[in-house]
């Protein structure tokens, strides 16, 4: 932990309880992170590897059933770091928006079908600064037209069903963005985008909250993205993070075999990275690992030795901003 820290994750797990058990299986398991001002973290990792539940449990934007429990969820509020396991809905409520913002997937069901764009994103300027329905409708249009979108002023007027996948993110993106908050969330912001218009949206992201000593959570598949826009990278696996890197160090010298795996099948012919280290054999083992016992990336491992059934790997600190859980992390 860093003295000027915006957020700080330590040990956090997000359980899910059933009838048939009490505490339910993990869908986050230890997850732990620092991310300071004007920092942005991408997290990466196939479908299903919990990027996306990570990104609603570090701002409890979580179903009711679903369960943070160990750790520390801190965020920087007011100049003091406030753990957010702690606080309840009303002390949430104060925190989102211009402290924590949103860019979430499936935007459109996030919108009333009832009501226009434009007036929906002028309530939400209004209920959180001190300005008249006009200056709250003009403020809508220069934020739609810095998202690059097409024909502010009649796309202020549509109903969400009336836009397009592409415009409808945008139109949160510029909410997300008009909110000017200390950390944003942000999960596949720029998915529906053409590639000209995503490379203007992300640059207008990471020039505004670098400005602003803010910090965003980025999850992306996009590892171009990572690269160009991304301080640090914390590489997911079934709701571990197996390994965090700067972006430098994780493009230079991954250390977990799924990284390497990653990197292989997103740039090919660029990563000079020996097969046998980075194939995954996705065939059933002979040997079942224990639900609760082993790495949960060895059946899928071509270098995976005995321990690695039986073990769970621990966090291996390789330098000071550089970690990975994996028993043959340091070789």
């Amino acid at each position: 932990m860093k003295s000027k820290d915006i957020l700080v994750v330590e040990d956090l797990n997000l359980y899910a309880p059933n009838a048939f058990d009490e505490k339910g299986p993990a869908l986050l398991r230890n997850i732990s992170f620092g991310l300071g001002p004007k920092e942005i973290l991408g997290l990466v990792g196939e479908t299903g590897a919990g990027k996306s539940l990570l990104i609603n449990a570090i701002g409890k934007n979580l179903d009711s059933n679903l369960r943070l429990t160990g750790g520390q969820l801190l965020f920087r509020h007011k100049g003091q770091l406030v753990n957010l396991l702690d606080a309840n809905d009303e002390q949430m409520g104060e925190i989102w928006g211009r402290n924590i913002s949103f860019i979430l997937s499936n935007t459109r069901s996030r919108f009333h079908p009832l009501m226009t764009v434009g007036e929906q994103f002028s309530n939400i300027i209004r209920a959180n600064f001190q300005v008249s329905n006009k200056e709250a409708h003009e403020r809508v249009i220069e934020m739609f037209k810095l998202v690059q979108m097409p024909d502010p002023q009649q796309n202020f007027n549509n109903y969400p069903h009336e836009l397009s996948g592409g415009m409808v993110q945008r139109v949160a993106i510029a909410i997300a963005l008009s909110m000017s908050p200390t950390l944003l969330l942000a999960d596949e912001p720029t998915m529906g985008l053409d590639v000209t218009v995503q490379r203007q949206v992300l640059d207008l992201m990471s020039s505004l909250f670098y400005d602003q000593n803010s910090s965003i959570v980025l999850a992306t598949r996009d590892l171009g993205i990572v690269a160009n826009y991304c301080k640090k990278v914390a590489v997911m696996f079934k709701g571990e993070i197996v390994e965090l890197a700067s972006v430098e160090d994780f493009f230079k010298r991954p250390r977990h075999p799924y990284s390497k795996y990653l990197l292989q099948i997103a740039f090919a012919s660029n990563q000079k990275i020996e097969e046998e280290d980075v194939e995954l054999d996705l065939a059933a083992k002979e040997t079942y690992r224990r639900y609760d016992r082993g790495c949960f990336f060895a059946d899928s491992c071509r270098i995976s030795q005995e321990r690695c059934w039986t073990e769970a790997p621990e966090r291996i600190e390789t330098s000071e901003y550089h970690y990975v859980k994996c028993h043959r992390g340091v070789e």
